[in-house]
Parts: C-alpha cells; sequence; structure tokens
C-alpha cells in the first residue's frame, strides 16, 4: 500500500486522458474508418484504466464517504437505466470517465488537455498535409463558401477543437494573458473563421477573448460577480431560449425561421424530434435515419435523447460548479463555463469529452475533491 500512495493523482489522470484520446483520436479524424477495427480493443484499455483509476479513488486516495458512495451508486443506477432505456451506451462510458478522474486540480485538467489536444491536432494536419489523407472541402448551402476539413471529419469537429486550445490556454495564463496569446487566438479565429467557416465557433472564440481581456482591467471583485451573473443567466437562459425558439419555429414563427437558418437548422430538427418522439424520464431511443433526425443543441439531446433525469442532473451539476467556482473566486473557469453553455444551443459538444475537456469539471461533483485548488 505504501508503493501504491507514491502514484501521484496527476500520473494516474495523464494515463487515462491520454488513452483516451487514442480512443477518440478515430472519431474526429479522416482515418476513422479505417481505425473502426481497433475499436474493441481501445475501449478494453480505456476500461482497464477506468477500473484502476476507481479502485485508486476508492481506497488509495479515499475521496469517498459512506454517503457518498450511496449518492454515487444511486446515479449510476440512474445512468444505467438511462443507458437500457435507449439501448445507447455512450451516457455510461461518461459516467465511468468522470468517477474514475482522481483528485486533479482543473488547471493541471487544462495543462494536459492543451499539450494533447495540440499534438493530436498537429499530427492530424501534418499527415493530411503529407498526403496520408484527404483535406476535403464542402460548400454551405446558403451562401456557397468553402469549408476545409484539414484532416478532421468535418469542419465544426476541427474548429471545436480549436475552441478548446484558447480555452485552456485563457485558463493557464489567467492574470498573465499578453499579447502573444491574444495574437495566437486571434489567428486561431482568422483560421477558423475564413477556412472552416465555423460560425458559432468564431463567435465563442470572439466572446472569450473579449470576456478575459475586459476581466483582466477589472478589479477582482467586481470582475468575479459579473462572471458568475453571467454565468447564472447562461445557465437559466440558454436552454430556454433552445426550447422557445423551437416551440416558435414549430409554430412556424418567421423570427424562429430566420434564427433556425442562421444556425444552420439546429431548431428544425429539435422541433422534429420533439413532435414525433415521446420525452421520457430515461430517455428515448433515437433511430437517425434521416438528416431530421440528427440532434445538434446540447439540451434538445439531452431532453428527447437521454430524458428529463439527465438534463436535470446535467443543469444541476451545471449549477453545483458554478457555485463552487464563485465561492473559490475562479473567474476564467466561470466564462469557459459560460461559453460552454452558449455552445450548447448550437452543438452537443460538451458530452463529446474529445473535443471539449470542460465536461471534466462535472468530476468535480463526484470523486475529484481538488478541481478548483490552484496548481
Amino acid at each position: 500500500m505504501n508503493t501504491l500512495n507514491k502514484i501521484k493523482p496527476i500520473y494516474l489522470f495523464i494515463i487515462l486522458y491520454a488513452v483516451f484520446a487514442i480512443f477518440c483520436f478515430g472519431y474526429v479524424s479522416v482515418w476513422a474508418f479505417d481505425l473502426f477495427k481497433y475499436q474493441d480493443i481501445e475501449k478494453f484499455l480505456f476500461k482497464i484504466i477506468c477500473y484502476i483509476c476507481i479502485i485508486f479513488n476508492l481506497f488509495v486516495y479515499k475521496v469517498y464517504t459512506v454517503k457518498k458512495f450511496i449518492l454515487h451508486l444511486l446515479l449510476t443506477c440512474g445512468v444505467l437505466t438511462v443507458c437500457h432505456s435507449i439501448d445507447n451506451y455512450h451516457l455510461c462510458w461518461l459516467w465511468f470517465y468522470l468517477l474514475a478522474i482522481p483528485p486533479v486540480s482543473f488547471n493541471k485538467i487544462s495543462k494536459i488537455a492543451l499539450a494533447v489536444t495540440t499534438v493530436m491536432m498537429s499530427v492530424i494536419v501534418i499527415l493530411v498535409g503529407l498526403g496520408y489523407g484527404d483535406n476535403e472541402m464542402i460548400l454551405r448551402p446558403t451562401t456557397m463558401i468553402q469549408r476545409y476539413y484539414y484532416g478532421f471529419v468535418n469542419p465544426n469537429i476541427f474548429a471545436a477543437s480549436l475552441l478548446q486550445i484558447c480555452m485552456a490556454l485563457v485558463y493557464i495564463r489567467w492574470k498573465n494573458i499578453r499579447s502573444i496569446d491574444n495574437l495566437f487566438m486571434f489567428s486561431v479565429l482568422c483560421l477558423t473563421f475564413f477556412f472552416t467557416n465555423s460560425r458559432t465557433t468564431a463567435l465563442l472564440i470572439i466572446l472569450l477573448m473579449a470576456a478575459a481581456n475586459i476581466a483582466q482591467k477589472m478589479s477582482n471583485k467586481n470582475a468575479l460577480k459579473v462572471a458568475n451573473v453571467s454565468a447564472v443567466a447562461s445557465l437559466i437562459f440558454c436552454p430556454a431560449i433552445s426550447f422557445i425558439i423551437t416551440q416558435m419555429y414549430c409554430n412556424a414563427s418567421r423570427l424562429a425561421l430566420w434564427i433556425d437558418e442562421l444556425v444552420s437548422y439546429r431548431f428544425r430538427n429539435l422541433c422534429y424530434c420533439m413532435a414525433t418522439l415521446p420525452v421520457n424520464v430515461f430517455g428515448t431511443q433515437v433511430k437517425i435515419d434521416k438528416d431530421l433526425m440528427v440532434l445538434h443543441n446540447l439540451y434538445g439531446t439531452l431532453l428527447v435523447q437521454y430524458g428529463i433525469f439527465t438534463l436535470g442532473l446535467f443543469l444541476a451539476g451545471f449549477a453545483f460548479i458554478i457555485r463552487k467556482a464563485y465561492l473559490k473566486k475562479d473567474i476564467p473557469f466561470l466564462i469557459i463555463m459560460i461559453i460552454c453553455l452558449i455552445q450548447g444551443i448550437s452543438e452537443n459538444y460538451l458530452i463529446t469529452p474529445y473535443i471539449n475537456y470542460a465536461f471534466l469539471a462535472f468530476s468535480g461533483l463526484l470523486n475529484n475533491t481538488e478541481l478548483f485548488e490552484k496548481s
């Protein structure tokens, strides 16, 4: 046991995150279909690492109390019920991933996510540049603007990965954000807008840069207050806006139709799914047999596919970590949460953590007692 105690949580997390990144590599790159034959091996390896981390959390790091263990057991039963009900175990993978995360600060998580994402993106882009994959191009239907893949399965995935790098950079460099950091994020913004033409991500990068730089000019007290109010408002209004605009679209509102066209028919799809599928406590099995069944809105995906239980758990979890961040005076964390909540209106990337590491913040609800510790 003394030997096991010498294994620091950060070492386990690095292995866990690296294995997860390798596991997800096949989902984001143009080699996805070629790598599917290794999927079972990757899943098995990831599962083993998760079990090891959970055992360490239980017996070595001793993050559990009796009450916490019972609560986690009940929540796990709820998650398993959802997965069984919809015959889709994506949520289970995410849940056990969170349970496996050892006590590690969000600062360290950000550093590792930044390093791994940068390396993975560089590998994909360089390999495509060397001719080992195609840099495909599509045209946006409404404007005929060219959008490039750069080796990813679609331009939005590439852009979301760039946003992840910017979020991690802001968190790591907080209080020391310099001109070179802003220049880098501006370069990423130009790449996102002019080459992938991912408009939502471009707007979120602008918002991230503006929020970070404005907060740097304010006193900590005022910046914390504004960030907290904005995060709480985002938690309330982003889901509300999603469902209100969807209902307006279903009622053929001209304003909703115009907004829907701007966001590439996100609300049209959600309207169709909510009109044709039942909304249950533990979710509904969604058979994606047509484009209208593809949901991009985070809150709609959670409600329709994963059920009222999952949406409620998600929003309650967000409220908890926002409150915790406010008490710990973690301004950059609150800014990142605002970005993620707004992103949820048009993308569900927060539940696809290989392109949005902020999902790992939910580990603060479970075993990660060190999430807001400075390191």
